[in-house]
């Protein structure tokens, strides 16, 4: 299919900065492959060529579709990455100018956690309840801002305590981070930038390397990337940047829609093209996205389009209670994979605002036998027997890494007690060593005399299985040698009562060897330190499962960007829900809320349902909800309703005439 005229601009625009702004279904990745094979037509070597990206499968996709573009060399030369991966290898090519070396720990979410509580029990607040996972979002939107431990503090606010607590508690955490010579996902940005701004040397090394960069999702980027990206580009660089700041969902995780805004403060004398042609949904849904997101206050406006016609009208369902909208739901399900028998489950999307909207939709469906599969339920690598695996092969790799080794220390047990372990960790705080050379000198710690031989045995333990990752064996056998050695598979398989559930879990364990293997297969010199940097990179997105093929997705709003199905349904059409009411006392982000409402109604290509209940369960009690705002903006034309609320039949009565006059409807005839 040949780009049309604004693609082809996007493609043929390669010198100096340039914005796309890209709606929904837009074809940007195309745009973007397209624009990759440009350049090297153009005679541009594939190695001065940059594209980077926010999910390891985009970058995977993007790869092998210019590949298939361009040649499978030039796929190969190409650098496509995400924003950390691409920092990792900053920081490992001028690591010299680091206080780290090459060999670094990443700690994910579940290490970070870890660590913040090790050093919440030492603070003087010590005995005051913390939300341990709000400071760590904390941290996180500190160092998204580009906030080291002294700016935060010039900003923390003396009244809030979650602030006080961060100006004790932010500097121990970045000074733990480096004892152990680790890092968190933020510092994969922080560090890089700190490497531009203050070594012209490596600045100029780069800019020199990479003539051309691309970003994908840009409204995704935190103000941190950005400021990446101006010391990456320079002040005449060729930057193209895709995004849409109507998709902007991401501000809880760093994401500032304002960088779109920005953008030609940014980087000066950019250009901007605007891709408005739909390739997937029909005109009725298009509408009403279009109708939703305009009533935005700041945004760059643009109307979606397509040539396909108009297809089925949006219906609205008002139904009885949570349990009968999840009812009708899968019994409209049926419905059309009977009428139409070229659907299959996997055509089907229910989307919901939060996680806890999904427990009706899974026992109705579970009911009808319905076939299907939550995402973002419990990942590979955050399963309890995997972690524990890990944990031992980090040991292995980061002797420095005192959460991992505390982990493993006496599981599976081994006869170290609680008590030893608060010795030990009390005498590694005030020696200033870590865990480990402390575990080493146990010896001299009193009042550990009778777990002393266990501890050296397992730090001789360790060491031998250092040796052996580091002397070239075999990467899955030497693991699997280790798992047994120290019961592993055995502790999986007895962590529950459940025979079959005890098998799941060493299969875990197993699956984790595999994985090794698989790895060795792939990478030119592997190493279990790049083994496990590749996990904490990319294990946040696991690869498709095959054995979800052919099942219907239940999956919340954000987790449903950059996805499509044939047919929605978008549940929970409700004021407190979408809009959702706020988090932590805040103030709902009602621009955001309606960005999210924008991104649900653009997954459906022909069939879009949007459901509401008249009554919810909320804290125990049954109330009457209010109708979402955003149904008020729905255009009558492509709108019908189906009310369930007093019949068992699905009625959907003739289309009204417009939007509000549709909203003030349900409004009189619920308060009525």
């Amino acid at each position: 299919m040949a780009l049309n005229p604004e693609q082809q601009q996007a493609v043929e625009t390669v010198e100096g900065p340039l914005l796309v702004l890209a709606g929904a279904g837009s074809g940007k990745t195309r745009v973007i492959v397209h624009r990759i094979a440009h350049l090297l037509s153009m005679g541009e070597p594939a190695e001065s060529i940059l594209a980077v990206t926010f999910t390891n499968k985009a970058a995977a996709e993007m790869k092998k579709r210019v590949a298939r573009m361009a040649g499978r060399r030039a796929g190969e030369e190409l650098t496509v990455s995400t924003f950390h991966s691409f920092g990792v290898r900053v920081i490992q090519e001028n690591s010299s100018l680091l206080e780290l070396g090459r060999r670094f720990a990443i700690f994910d979410t579940q290490d970070q956690i870890a660590l913040l509580k090790r050093i919440l029990s030492r603070t003087k607040m010590a005995g005051r309840s913390f939300d341990v996972k709000r400071l760590l979002s904390m941290i996180s939107r500190a160092k998204c801002d580009g906030l080291d431990p002294a700016a935060f503090i010039v900003r923390a606010r003396e009244d809030d305590p979650y602030d006080v607590m961060l100006c004790e508690l932010y500097p121990q955490y970045q000074r733990a981070l480096r004892a152990m010579g680790a890092v968190d996902f933020d510092d994969l940005i922080l560090l890089p930038l700190r490497l531009l701004q203050e070594h012209e040397s490596v600045r100029d090394d780069y800019r020199k390397r990479y003539r051309h960069i691309m970003v994908d999702e840009y409204q995704d980027t935190s103000r941190v990337q950005v400021r990446f990206l101006e010391a990456l580009v320079g002040p005449c660089g060729n930057l193209c940047a895709v995004g849409d700041d109507d998709q902007s969902i991401y501000a809880w995780r760093g994401a500032e829609v304002d960088n779109i805004f920005r953008f030609e403060r940014s980087f000066k004398g950019a250009r901007e093209v605007r891709l408005t042609r739909n390739y997937r949904s029909t005109q009725s849904i298009l509408d009403s996205a279009n109708a939703v997101i305009a009533h935005n206050p700041a945004r760059r406006g643009k109307d979606l389009w397509t040539d396909e016609g108009a297809g089925e009208p949006v219906r609205v369902v008002i139904c009885p209670d949570e349990n009968e909208e999840a009812t009708w739901t899968a019994e409209k399900i049926e419905r059309l994979r009977e009428a139409e028998r070229g659907l299959s489950y996997d055509d089907f999307a229910i989307l919901f605002r939060t996680n806890g909207q999904a427990r009706p939709f899974e026992e109705a469906l579970r009911y009808r036998g319905i076939e299907h599969r939550i995402v973002g339920g419990t990942r590979f690598f955050d399963r309890k027997e995997v972690r524990d695996g890990l944990a031992y092969l980090r040991a292995c790799a980061h002797p420095r890494d005192d959460v991992s080794l505390a982990r493993i220390v006496n599981y599976p047990a081994r006869g170290i007690g609680d008590t030893t372990l608060e010795r030990v960790q009390a005498a590694s705080r005030s020696r200033g060593r870590s865990l480990y050379d402390t575990l080493r000198g146990i010896e001299r710690i009193p009042g550990c005399e009778r777990a002393s031989q266990a501890v050296l045995n397992m730090i001789d333990l360790m060491e031998r299985y250092r040796s052996a990752f580091a002397a070239g064996n075999s990467l899955a056998s030497t693991a699997r040698s280790l798992f047994t050695e120290v019961g592993l598979f055995e502790a999986a398989r007895r962590s529950v009562k459940s025979t079959t559930a005890g098998a799941a879990k060493a299969a875990n364990l197993e699956a984790l060897v595999t994985s090794l293997a698989t790895f060795e297969s792939r990478a030119p010199s592997p190493s279990l330190n790049q083994y496990l940097a590749r996990v904490s990179l990319e294990g946040r997105q696991e690869e498709d499962d095959p054995e979800d093929r052919g099942k219907l997705t239940l999956l919340t709003l954000h987790a449903a960007k950059g996805l499509e199905f044939p047919v929605v349904f978008l549940a929970g059409m409700e004021e407190g829900l979408l809009p959702h009411s706020g988090m932590h006392g805040e103030v709902p982000n009602l621009p955001e809320e309606r960005r999210l409402a924008y991104v649900g109604i653009t997954r459906a290509r022909s069939r879009l349902y949007l459901t509401r209940a008249l009554v919810r369960r909320r804290h125990g009690r049954k109330t009457e909800t209010i109708p979402s705002r955003f149904l008020e903006d729905l255009p009558g034309h492509c709108v019908q309703e189906v009310d369930v609320s007093n019949t068992d039949t699905d009625v959907e009565p003739a289309e009204l005439e417009s939007g509000p006059n549709f909203f003030a409807e349900m409004r009189a005839r619920l308060s009525g």
